[in-house]
């Protein structure tokens, strides 16, 4: 997986997609298949293909619901491809989450370590939203 993330990061788009795919097939931590099926969805994003992003971040959504990361990527997607509506819904269920939610979810733990301001960000977000 991380090999995958690397060459996303090198600009390498197709070399980064397929060795992501192959590491789906063998990552048993939902954790890290959270982070590939995420930086799938963000290579397919960043490259324009908005419903193949869409159904790879419901895929993170379902192997990790409480992802916070997954649901605003997700959000962002649905808006960008005119499903406000949606894109609103994805937003209000993860906030319900976030009030059950003590660790940080996998892809914030990836990329920011143990972050204690976390719950505050959500917190802005969630007031801004209503």
């Amino acid at each position: 997986m991380r090999l995958g993330r690397v060459l996303l990061a090198l600009r390498e788009p197709e070399a980064g997609r397929l060795q992501l795919e192959a590491s789906l097939e063998t990552l048993v931590d939902p954790a890290h298949k959270t982070i590939a099926l995420l930086s799938l969805g963000d290579a397919a994003r960043s490259s324009g293909r908005l419903e193949d992003a869409s159904v790879l971040y419901d895929q993170a959504l379902h192997e990790d619901p409480q992802c916070q990361s997954a649901a605003v990527a997700q959000s962002h997607t649905l808006r960008q491809l005119g499903d406000a509506a949606r894109a609103r819904d994805v937003v209000r269920k993860s906030m319900e989450n976030i009030e059950r939610f003590v660790p940080p979810d996998s892809w914030l733990a990836y990329r920011l370590g143990d972050s204690t301001r976390a719950k505050e960000l959500w917190d802005k977000l969630r007031s801004r939203i209503r």
